[in-house]
């Protein structure tokens, strides 16, 4: 699968902070996939990650379940789709039942 490897193959990336699981995950995608970006910047505000994107400074990862929105708020294109680039999230409660509406909906249906 290509994946858009000729248009990130030394293109400028802003790429979350090292120690993040997301960065983690799309080095090893990189590697798997002989892409060699030239990381311009490294994030711990993704928030800021996408304004510097939007402003073309470089190309960054958009979880494909934000990628409807990127397209349409930002004006992003799609280079193409990470589909064994994988990150878990996990959500965590003192309490015995899940009281917040959000938690609720994504605890009962997965994202998978």
């Amino acid at each position: 699968m290509n994946c858009g490897q000729p248009a990130m193959n030394n293109a400028p990336a802003l790429l979350p902070a090292e120690n993040t699981m997301l960065r983690r995950a799309l080095e090893t995608w990189f590697r798997a996939h002989n892409i060699k970006p030239n990381v311009v910047a490294e994030f711990e505000d993704l928030a800021l990650m996408k304004v510097m994107a939007a402003e073309g400074r470089g190309f960054i990862a958009v979880p494909t379940v934000a990628l409807k929105e990127a397209v349409s708020r930002y004006q992003f294109r799609s280079l193409g789709q990470a589909t064994s680039c994988r990150v878990s999230f996990h959500a965590l409660t003192a309490e015995r039942r899940i009281a917040h509406p959000a938690v609720s909906v994504i605890t009962h249906h997965p994202l998978t």
